[in-house]
């Protein structure tokens, strides 16, 4: 457990921990301090009293003091969070996945005008409860509502049995948990009360995630059960005033981001995240698109007590914690998976830097973002230490708000995915969901969850175990990848426990090669393709951030490939190339040339290859055989080609890459031409040979068998050294369909053994 955790369930709890002098210091009542509490704090003690310190320099250096409240009267500004929720809803027009929802169930004697007034007091006490968001001269504050109905709405379900009463709860908070707020005139907390019997009712809570985040569900149950107990007793609210609203929050932020410390963070994260990839290389089962469902399904798999005591020995001796150690083996297994050596994550943070603002409900929390690199195939323990110190860095500069960083960065947008990571990470601690309250117990019952994220691991520490919670969308992921995903995760961290020394690149991945089946997944659908392109960007829809192309120090992801080939295809129409016409290709291996054959297929042409190297004589009657007018080619071998009656489309030019990066809508059938390969010549004049399309589908297949005879199974990587006007340049691309990542040799490394071997 953490540091940051430990300190937030002593909050909870009304334990303050201090440092004096290198000495953790405690303040709470005995009661507060079960055995439990005391061991946590025992165990961790060095953990708490190095972050207590480094977290009251960090206040320092920033210069950073208690919230103050402001004069400032009217609408208050909102907090950069709270400016992309509602930013969010205003396109969306209600985005229900901001909703905070959780059934309860109460047991006992329920008090409902003990209830009724506790819920009243909170909303009063929170001002953020009852803030509305309008916006005025193109700008939104948060106006403050001081006249509201918040009567807790009843539904008497006593006619139903036990069982179905149940499965009405359920269908009842699913519906309440898609149930849109309207930010310009709700109250942000909604409470509805069912009722089973007079011994018997279930709670519906509904908070807006613009006025609450993780934190403010504690703080909100924390308050519930004090406030309902005493005036379920007849006592008066024990609670005490808070010092500021999130109103002034907001208002401090926005000075903050005037500062230096503001550009000083604002610089640490441009060098971290310059270069990042978009978006993860997980290959995904299924394409991704518009509409995904926001209800996530979840794998849970457990580390055993003996494990777990293992790794915790093993992050004492490291000297790292053990969100370090997990979020280390995490990314491991994604790199391992999407063959990716740049792996980028998100991580909550509290975001609570003023210790007046942790009695508040409201949007605080923050994203910290992640970046792990796994080049140079280090050894475990270096590894470890490499991350250890990429994290303790973010940490350090967590301050700055993930929107602010999102609008100054201006990342790759789309609207399949989130901006920045799809992969989230988060550790906590097992909390109690069950409450006594006087006469009345109550617990948390099992809902549906929201998916933000592709894919999200949540570690829960809970008696001496982990609880490993994959929450995923099953919309791109089929249930038996996850649990494929989790398997590695659990084999890889049982590798390095035994062996930390071991480099990285001889740790075996239990599922790995299922990780992958590309052939078996999808091969019916596949051979009704009909032509390679469609096959090929049908692969890249699914990991479209892994190495297709790899020359010399350039890589091209699967996304890129698909996108300048389909910008090459739209120029050619653009200059006049027809479907079934012929575009001669005259290029060396390199990127461009693979471009160049696919964007010609595309544009519904076929490519006639011809080597650069080619005497002129030659390439003069291949040229006047087909009739070709068009010529893709570079300018590096542009000499060759002088007074050649064609159109030159140079490669190495800017203008055909201002073209759109959207497919072509042209019907490329089985039988059409793919390209011309001409004979040698040497029983005469060259001969033109033409290969159809589903002939390349048919050579995809047969060399897919062919390698997997051989043991070849899934992702590898292909050496392409075969000139461009020979059969193996084809077999070569045919295997992006599935995959394989095509490292094109240049002439020097092709012939030079020890080079290639490397």
């Amino acid at each position: 457990m953490n540091a940051e955790r430990i300190i937030n369930i002593c909050l909870e709890k009304g334990i303050f921990l201090s440092v004096d002098n290198g000495n953790l210091q405690v303040d709470a009542s005995k009661e507060e301090l079960t055995p439990d509490i005391l061991s946590l704090l025992k165990v961790h003690k060095q953990e708490l009293v190095d972050y207590i310190d480094a977290f009251k320099a960090q206040q320092q250096a920033l210069n950073r003091q208690q919230l103050k409240k402001t004069d400032i009267a009217g609408p208050a500004p909102l907090s950069f969070a709270q400016q992309r929720l509602w930013i969010v809803d205003c396109i969306e027009q209600g985005a229900v996945q901001s909703n905070v929802s959780a059934p309860f169930n109460l047991e006992g004697q329920l008090n409902k005008a003990a209830m009724q007034k506790a819920i009243n007091t909170i909303l009063m006490r929170h001002q953020v409860l009852r803030s509305v968001y309008r916006e005025e001269n193109d700008e939104c504050r948060q106006h403050l509502l001081e006249q509201f109905d918040a009567t807790i709405p009843e539904k008497d379900l006593s006619h139903l049995s036990a069982e179905d009463f149940d499965e009405q709860v359920r269908v009842l908070a699913r519906k309440e948990a898609l149930t849109p707020f309207d930010l310009s005139s709700d109250v942000m907390l909604r409470v509805t009360l069912l009722k089973a019997s007079e011994q018997k009712h279930a709670a519906l809570f509904s908070m807006h995630h613009i006025a609450s985040d993780g934190w403010s569900v504690g703080v909100f149950i924390r308050e519930f059960n004090l406030l309902y107990s005493a005036f379920a007793l007849g006592k008066e609210n024990p609670l005490p005033t808070l010092e500021v609203q999130y109103s002034d929050y907001a208002h401090w932020q926005r000075d903050w981001m005037q500062g230096s410390v503001y550009e000083k963070e604002l610089e640490y994260w441009r060098t971290q995240l310059q270069d990042a990839p978009p978006q993860h290389s997980l290959p995904l089962d299924k394409p991704r698109n518009t509409n995904s469902n926001i209800i996530g399904k979840k794998v849970k798999r457990t580390i055993s007590a003996p494990l777990l005591t293992k790794l915790n020995d093993f992050c004492k001796t490291e000297g790292v914690t053990l969100f370090m150690a997990l979020q280390t083996i995490y990314s491991l297994t994604i790199s391992k998976w999407s063959r990716e050596d740049d792996v980028v994550m998100g991580t909550p943070i509290a975001g609570r830097m003023h210790q007046n603002v942790e009695p508040l409900i409201g949007f605080f929390l923050n994203n910290l973002v992640l970046r792990s690199n796994f080049a140079g195939n280090p050894t475990f323990k270096e590894l470890m230490a490499r991350n250890k110190k990429v994290l303790v860095d973010a940490f350090e500069h967590q301050n700055l708000p993930f929107d602010a960083l999102v609008e100054e960065i201006n990342p790759e947008r789309s609207n399949t995915h989130q901006v920045m990571f799809q992969l989230w990470f988060v550790l906590q601690n097992h909390d109690s969901s069950d409450f006594t309250l006087p006469d009345l117990n109550m617990s948390l019952q099992e809902c549906d969850e929201f998916i933000h994220f592709d894919l999200s691991l949540e570690a829960i520490e809970k008696q001496n175990q982990l609880e490993m919670n994959w929450l995923y969308q099953a919309d791109i992921f089929n249930e038996s990848t996850i649990n494929e995903l989790s398997l590695s995760f659990e084999s890889l961290l049982e590798s390095v426990l035994t062996n930390p020394n071991c480099h990285i690149d001889r740790l075996e991945v239990v599922g790995k090669d299922s990780a992958q089946p590309w052939l078996n997944k999808v091969s019916n659908d596949y051979y009704k393709q009909r032509n390679l392109v469609t096959m090929i960007d049908q692969y890249s829809q699914f990991t479209p951030g892994a190495n297709a192309l790899v020359y010399q120090e350039k890589m091209l992801s699967y996304r890129k490939l698909s996108e300048q080939s389909n910008q090459l295809a739209n120029y050619l129409v653009a200059t006049g190339v027809t479907a079934n016409s012929s575009v001669a290709l005259c290029m060396e291996r390199s990127p461009e040339m693979v471009i160049a054959m696919l964007g010609i297929m595309k544009a519904g042409a076929s490519y006639i290859p011809m080597d650069p190297n080619t005497p002129r004589e030659r390439i003069e009657n291949i040229l006047q055989d087909t009739g070709v007018n068009t010529l893709v080619t570079m300018s590096s071998v542009a000499e060759n080609l002088v007074n050649i009656n064609t159109t030159n489309i140079f490669l190495d030019s800017e203008e055909w890459q201002a073209s759109s990066t959207d497919a072509l809508n042209i019907d490329i059938k089985s039988d059409d031409i793919a390209y011309i390969l001409f004979t040698s010549g040497s029983t005469g004049r060259p001969k033109g040979v033409q290969v159809t399309h589903k002939n390349m589908i048919n050579l995809a297949y047969s060399m897919q068998e062919i390698l997997a005879e051989r043991g070849l199974v899934g992702s590898f990587n292909w050496a392409w050294n075969a000139p461009l006007v020979f059969d193996a340049s084809v077999q070569a691309l045919t295997q992006l369909a599935f995959g394989v990542e095509l490292h094109l040799l240049t002439e020097e490394m092709r012939t030079d053994p020890g080079a290639l071997a490397s």
